[in-house]
C-alpha cells in the first residue's frame, strides 16, 4: 500500500516548473521542487527528462494526491554544515547567485549562504551589482547558522575589521561577540514567548481558515505575521509568493516557508 516513507521505483512522466510528476505501480506522485534536493532548485528539468528511471519516498498522501521526495532518499547535508560552519567564523567563497533581497554564497554543492541586502555594505543597498557581482571572490563573517530551516546568515560589512559606522569597528573577535551576544539575548526572550503560545493558541483555533489574520495559518506565530504583514504580505500574495522571497525575510526560514506556501 501507500505507506507513508516507503520508497518506490518509477518513471518520470512529467516535468513543470513546481516539480516533477513520477509513475509508479500504475499511479502518478509529485515531486515537489523543495523535495527535490537539499540545495537550491532553479529548474526541475536540469534534474532528469522524461522517461528517466528514478526512486523516491512517499511523504505524504491525500486522496489521490500522492506527495513524493526524492532529496529525502540522501542524508541531510546541513546536518554536517551545522557542526562545520560557526557563527563568528570567516569564510571565503565566489558569489553564485543575486537576487532582488541579497546574494548567495555556494558553500559546498547543496550547501548556500545568504548575504542579505542589509549585509553587504555599510552604505545603502539600492544596486547589489554596484557592490558585487556572480563569479566574484567575497570576504564574510557568518552571523547566523539555523539547521532547523536550512540557513546560514553571512556578512560582507561584519567580516571587514574597520566599517564607516560605529557598529563596523572592532576586531574580528569583538563582531563575534556581538553576535554571539544577540543570540543569548534571544534565547533569554525564548521562555517569555513559550508562556504567551498558549493564549495565542486559543485565539487561532477561533479563526476562520480563510482569515486575513495570518496568524489563522498554522505554524504562523505573531512575529512571524508581523514581518510578513510589514514586507505587506497578506494571503493573496502569499499565494503568489516564492519560497526564496520568504526565506529573504527576518525569522523565516525554509521549513516555514514551505509550510506557509503549503498552508495557502
Amino acid at each position: 500500500g501507500l505507506k507513508i516513507g516507503r520508497v518506490v521505483k518509477g518513471k518520470i512522466s512529467g516535468i513543470v516548473k513546481f516539480g516533477i510528476f513520477m509513475a509508479f505501480e500504475g499511479l502518478e506522485g509529485l515531486v515537489h521542487i523543495s523535495e527535490i534536493a537539499w540545495g537550491h532548485v532553479s529548474n526541475p528539468a536540469d534534474y532528469g527528462k522524461i522517461g528517466d528511471e528514478i526512486e523516491a519516498q512517499i511523504i505524504g498522501v491525500e486522496g489521490d494526491k500522492i506527495s513524493l521526495s526524492v532529496k529525502r532518499l540522501i542524508t541531510d547535508p546541513w546536518v554536517e554544515a551545522a557542526k562545520k560552519y560557526k557563527v563568528g567564523d570567516t569564510i571565503e567563497g565566489k558569489i553564485s547567485r543575486i537576487t532582488s533581497f541579497g546574494a548567495f554564497i555556494q558553500l559546498e554543492p547543496e550547501i548556500h549562504g545568504l548575504i542579505h541586502l542589509s549585509e553587504i555594505s555599510e552604505e545603502k543597498v539600492d544596486d547589489i551589482e554596484k557592490f558585487i557581482k556572480v563569479g566574484q571572490e567575497v570576504k564574510t563573517k557568518i552571523i547566523n547558522v539555523d539547521l532547523n530551516e536550512h540557513r546560514i546568515g553571512l556578512s560582507i560589512k561584519a567580516g571587514k575589521p574597520k566599517g564607516s559606522g560605529a557598529e563596523g569597528k572592532g576586531s574580528g573577535a569583538e563582531g563575534a561577540e556581538r553576535a554571539e551576544g544577540a543570540a543569548e539575548g534571544k534565547k533569554e526572550e525564548a521562555p517569555v514567548k513559550a508562556e504567551e503560545a498558549p493564549a495565542k493558541k486559543e485565539k487561532i483555533e477561533e479563526k476562520p481558515a480563510d482569515s486575513d489574520d495570518l496568524t489563522a495559518i498554522d505554524g504562523v506565530t505573531k512575529k512571524i505575521a508581523e514581518t510578513l504583514e510589514k514586507e505587506g504580505y497578506d494571503r493573496a500574495k502569499l499565494k503568489k509568493a516564492k519560497k526564496e522571497d520568504l526565506v529573504a525575510l527576518e525569522g523565516i526560514g525554509e521549513k516555514t516557508a514551505e509550510k506557509l506556501l503549503a498552508a495557502v
